[in-house]
C-alpha cells in the first residue's frame, strides 16, 4: 500500500464539515468478516472510553439503515428545493415575461444566502446540536418556500428566496452524524448513498415534476403548486428526524452531557438488538479534546496558517480547484436547462442566442434533462467507488481531469446537437465529483489540527462565492449567445486547472 493510501486512511477529516472525522485507530478495526461485538476478535469495553469506541462495538444494524434513511431524505429535499431553480426560473421567465436579469436574479439571490449559510449553520450546530439546527433549518425552508408560492410581484418572489437561501447549508453540518453512527469500514458506502445519490434524486426530482405539471403549458400559477410539492421531501425528513434521528453523542460529550450521550448509546444498542457492558465515563475524542484544550482565537490560528508557505499555497491551489468543482457541480444544470431552452426559443440554432421568452419547455424537453441527471447520477455512483478505493495522485489526477474537461467543454463552440452537449455535460459533471471528493480528502490533510475546522470553513465558503455571478453569467449570456456561457465554463475550469498546476506535491507526502 502506497504511502497516499496510507494517508487517506488514517485521515483525522474535520468535525464541523462535510466530510467528519475517522481516526487512525478506527480505520484499524476488524472487518465485517469479523465484527466487533464477536467477544473473541473484540474485548469488552474499558470502563472509560470514547464514542467512536462503542459505536464500533455495537457494529452496523437496524439503527444503521434507519439513519441512512433519513439522512438521504435530508441531503435529497435540501437539493429538490435548493436546484428547482434551473426549472422555476425558466418557467417564470415566459410566464411572467421576465427580464434576462430578473431571471437570472433568483438564482443570484439563492447561492448568495446558500454562501453565507455556511457559516450560519455551523454557528447554529454548535450553539444547539446537529439535530436541532438541521430540523430548524429544514423548518425554514419550508416556511420561506411556502411564502415564495404565494408571492404576489417579482420582488416579494425575490426577497422571499433570498431568506429561504439561509437555511440552504444546514446538511453540511449534518454529515459527520455519518461518522458517528457507522462503522469506519461502512462510512463510504452511507457517503455514497445519502449525500452523492441522495443530492442527485433531489435534482432529478426537479425535472421530473417539471415533466409531470409543466407538460401543458396553458395552465398559468402552475408553478405556485411546483413549490409547494417539492417542499414536501423536507417535511418526510423533519418527521423522520424527529421520529429517529438522535443528537449526535459527540457533540453531547464535547458539551459535557455524558448521561444524555450514554443514553443515545444505549439507544443505539438496543435497536441493533446488542447490549452494551456498563460504561462509567465516556471520554473526549482525540480532535475533540485537542480542540477544547486549544484557546487560541481563529485570527491567531489563521495566521499560523499564512505564515506558513507551503500551507498556505496548497491551501491556496485547492481553494481555486475548489471555485470549479463548486461551478461544475452546483452549475452545470443550470447550463443544460439553459441550453435546452434556448434549442427550443431560437429561430435558427441554440448557440445564436434570442431574447425572445415565449418558449415553454415542453414534455421533451423535460424528458431529455431527467435522463441527463439520471445518467450523471448513475455515472457518479459508479465513479466514486474506485474513486475511494483506488491511488490516486491527487496533482497528476487533477491536471488531467480538468484539462480533458477543457478539452470537452470547448467542443461546444461547434454547437453540436443538443443531446450530444449534454453528454458533455455529463462527463465533465463526474469529473468535477471525483475531484471534488479527493481535493476534500486532501485539504483535511494539509491544515494542521488546531487549524483544521475553523479553516476549513473559511475555504468552504470562499469556493462558494463565485456562484452568486454564475446564474447572471448563464442565464443572460446565454441570451446573446451560447458561446458566451461556454467561454465562462471554460474560464472556471482553467482558473482550477492553474490551480492544480501550482499545487505543490510534497505536502501529501509526510516527509
Amino acid at each position: 500500500m502506497s504511502k497516499i493510501k496510507e494517508e487517506k486512511d488514517n485521515l483525522i477529516l474535520p468535525e464541523d464539515h462535510n466530510y467528519g472525522s475517522v481516526t487512525q485507530k478506527e480505520a484499524k478495526l476488524p472487518s465485517p468478516k469479523n465484527p466487533p461485538t464477536n467477544p473473541p476478535d473484540n474485548p469488552p469495553l474499558p470502563p472509560q472510553c470514547t464514542t467512536s469506541d462503542v459505536i464500533n462495538f455495537i457494529g452496523f444494524g437496524k439503527y444503521q439503515i434507519i439513519i441512512l434513511f433519513v439522512m438521504f431524505m435530508g441531503f435529497c429535499c435540501e437539493h429538490a428545493l435548493l436546484d428547482m431553480i434551473p426549472v422555476l426560473s425558466t418557467r417564470l421567465y415566459v410566464e411572467l415575461d421576465l427580464t434576462p436579469e430578473l431571471e437570472s436574479t433568483l438564482g443570484t439571490v439563492t447561492f448568495f444566502g446558500l454562501t453565507f449559510s455556511i457559516i450560519i449553520n455551523g454557528f447554529l450546530a454548535n450553539k444547539f446540536g446537529r439535530k436541532t439546527s438541521t430540523i430548524a433549518s429544514s423548518v425554514w425552508m419550508i416556511f420561506w418556500s411556502i411564502l415564495c408560492s404565494v408571492s404576489w410581484n417579482d420582488a416579494s418572489l425575490i426577497a422571499f428566496r433570498f431568506m429561504f437561501s439561509f437555511g440552504g447549508g444546514c446538511m453540511h453540518v449534518f454529515q459527520p452524524h455519518i461518522y458517528e453512527a457507522f462503522p469506519p469500514n461502512l462510512i463510504w458506502v452511507a457517503l455514497l448513498i445519502s449525500h452523492y445519490i441522495g443530492e442527485g434524486s433531489g435534482r432529478l426530482l426537479t425535472y421530473i415534476l417539471g415533466l409531470a405539471i409543466f407538460s401543458t403549458n396553458d395552465h398559468e400559477n402552475t408553478w405556485r403548486l411546483y413549490i409547494i410539492i417539492l417542499s414536501l421531501p423536507a417535511a418526510v425528513f423533519i418527521v423522520s428526524a424527529l421520529l429517529f434521528l438522535d443528537e449526535s453523542p459527540r457533540y453531547l460529550v464535547s458539551k459535557g452531557q455524558n448521561e444524555k450521550a450514554l443514553a443515545v448509546l444505549h439507544k443505539i444498542a438496543k435497536t441493533n438488538s446488542k447490549q452494551l457492558p456498563e460504561i462509567e465515563k465516556l471520554e473526549l475524542e482525540p480532535e475533540l479534546g485537542a480542540l477544547q484544550e486549544d484557546k487560541t482565537s481563529f485570527w491567531e490560528k489563521l495566521k499560523s496558517v499564512v505564515q506558513t508557505w507551503d500551507i498556505l499555497r496548497g491551501m491556496t491551489c485547492i481553494v481555486m480547484i475548489g471555485i470549479s468543482c463548486k461551478y461544475i457541480t452546483n452549475q452545470m444544470g443550470l447550463v443544460a436547462t439553459e441550453l435546452v431552452f434556448m434549442s427550443g426559443q431560437s429561430d435558427t440554432t441554440y448557440c445564436d442566442g434570442t431574447e425572445e421568452n415565449t418558449y415553454f419547455l415542453d414534455t421533451q424537453d423535460y424528458f431529455i434533462l431527467s435522463i441527463f441527471t439520471l445518467v450523471t447520477i448513475l455515472a457518479q455512483t459508479l465513479a466514486i467507488i474506485p474513486t475511494y478505493r483506488i491511488n490516486f495522485d491527487f496533482k497528476i489526477s487533477t491536471v488531467i481531469f480538468l484539462a480533458v474537461s477543457i478539452c470537452l467543454v470547448a467542443f461546444l463552440y461547434a454547437c453540436p446537437e443538443v443531446w450530444v452537449a449534454l453528454l458533455i455535460f455529463s462527463i465533465v459533471q463526474v469529473i468535477s465529483v471525483v475531484l471534488e471528493l479527493n481535493m476534500s480528502i486532501h485539504l483535511s490533510g494539509l491544515l494542521p489540527t488546531n487549524t483544521r475546522s475553523a479553516v476549513y470553513g473559511m475555504t468552504t465558503f470562499i469556493m462558494y462565492l463565485p456562484l452568486s455571478a454564475s446564474p447572471y453569467l448563464i442565464q443572460v449570456l446565454s441570451k446573446e449567445s451560447q458561446h458566451y456561457v461556454t467561454t465562462t465554463t471554460i474560464s472556471f475550469i482553467g482558473f482550477g486547472f492553474i490551480g492544480a498546476l501550482l499545487l505543490p506535491r510534497k505536502i501529501y507526502h509526510n516527509k
